[in-house]
């Protein structure tokens, strides 16, 4: 990106059209998603609330929002991320909502851990799995070339676009520009622990209790690794028994240190050479 000039000076982003929400479809930790439609096209705003209501002027939140936006607006045009079409105020339709944040299209197929279980429970269509994976590095890569990490990475932020066979990277509330001409906010929200890298969680004798490792390109590509265990192979990462349990995992996680999040006893990879050639690819990752 040489110098980055261009983040500084692009223009703002364009004001979505006032919009009623039609109803929720999502909620986070500190921000909701709701369809509407735009005229004839269905869309999803992303809007954020303070996590105290007596603190509106939350900066750290103020500048996390301005931060997404950005990245937002740098990523878009790639056919691998979610689109970006402006900003949408929803403080009309709910006064406890802040600042407006990104409207984007919506897509019918939700996330690529909600597709593949409806449309192939038993993990059989190992073709559409790869190419979803495929269009997967494809839009890393780009975000990449943007010094931008992600952050976040995993099935549950990447849409089924389309008839549900393009992937499309989405949620940049964890992302950040690695430059040194931009200060991204210090306080991000934190990753998912089931798919951080391992210098992410490993303490070394440096460590205090206040140490807290920044997430990089590096974690991202771990974290692609994991994406392909839940993709490919139809399991999450360090959890074979897919029992949901947080001490399970961390108990796997401690005993592999550095070693990948799965081991390929039970994944009849013999059987299936594309399953066969993730796996050699995963276990670089």
């Amino acid at each position: 990106m040489g110098d980055c000039n261009h983040i500084s000076s692009h223009p703002p982003p364009p004001a979505a059209p006032s919009f009623p929400p039609q109803y929720p479809l999502a909620r986070g930790g500190r921000a909701d998603i709701y369809c509407g439609m735009l005229e004839t096209r269905k869309v999803v705003a992303k809007t954020f609330r303070p996590l105290d209501q007596e603190r509106r002027d939350d900066t750290d939140l103020q500048l996390a929002i301005e931060n997404e936006i950005r990245i937002r607006r740098l990523l878009h045009t790639h056919p691998h991320i979610t689109s970006f079409i402006g900003i949408a105020s929803m403080v009309d339709f709910d006064p406890k909502y802040l600042a407006p944040g990104p409207v984007s299209d919506h897509h019918l197929h939700g996330d690529l851990k909600k597709y593949l279980y409806v449309t192939d429970p038993h993990v059989a269509n190992h073709r559409m799995r790869l190419k979803l994976l495929l269009d997967t590095i494809r839009g890393i890569a780009y975000i990449h070339s943007q010094r931008i990490v992600h952050g976040d990475l995993k099935a549950q932020n990447i849409l089924a676009a389309g008839d549900g066979e393009v992937a499309k990277i989405c949620y940049f509330g964890s992302s950040a520009i690695e430059c040194a001409c931009y200060a991204h906010p210090e306080n991000r929200p934190a990753g998912t622990p089931r798919w951080y890298s391992p210098e992410l969680w490993i303490s070394t004798k440096e460590d205090d209790d206040d140490t807290e490792r920044s997430r990089t390109q590096q974690s991202d590509i771990w974290a692609f690794g994991c994406v392909t265990l839940e993709v490919q192979m139809g399991m999450m990462p360090w959890d074979p028994f897919h029992k949901g349990s947080q001490h399970g995992t961390m108990s796997r996680q401690q005993r592999a240190g550095t070693g990948p999040p799965a081991n390929a006893e039970g994944l009849e990879l013999g059987e299936h050479p594309i399953k066969q050639r993730v796996w050699n690819m995963m276990v670089q990752c």
